[in-house]
């Protein structure tokens, strides 16, 4: 499955990292290091979430480069943290949802089983066997030889 997400990745310039519509601080530390890998891999990145940052995680450094606007162009999404529709409804209600859809779409998340999963997904990668996003994105890029 790494080697999916390592195809996509390669093809792709400009990535949109997209967050639930409840960020927490996996969601947010995942958002915010993928955006540091993939920017030293040479993308564009753009974070979103549709919702403003909540304040407990504004100590987090570059809480605010995170937008609720999606962007008009991009190659690829990320999803992180988040592999059901559920978490993701605020895109839906907009119909923002057939943009990222019509795209390449990965979705990284920890939560094992989880009802309603992204139908669009291009490669899903659901472990719940790490503690977090962030750790899988740690084994990714690890395993990947992607500088952390």
């Amino acid at each position: 499955m790494t080697a999916a997400i390592k195809e996509h990745i390669d093809k792709a310039q400009k990535i949109l990292i997209i967050q639930a519509d409840n960020p927490d601080g996996d969601s947010l530390g995942s958002a915010l290091a993928l955006e540091a890998i993939l920017g030293d891999l040479g993308k564009h990145t753009y974070l979103y979430c549709a919702v403003d940052m909540p304040v407990y995680l504004r100590h987090l450094e570059g809480w605010d480069r995170v937008s609720s606007q999606l962007p008009s162009k991009f190659d690829l999404s990320i999803i992180v943290d988040a592999s059901t529709m559920t978490l993701l409804e605020k895109l839906v209600e907009s119909n923002q949802i057939s943009v990222i859809a019509a795209k390449p779409c990965i979705v990284l998340d920890h939560h094992g089983t989880v009802d309603h999963v992204v139908p669009f997904a291009t490669v899903l990668m659901n472990k719940a066997d790490v503690s977090s996003t962030g750790e899988l994105i740690y084994t990714i890029s690890d395993e990947l030889k992607w500088p952390i």
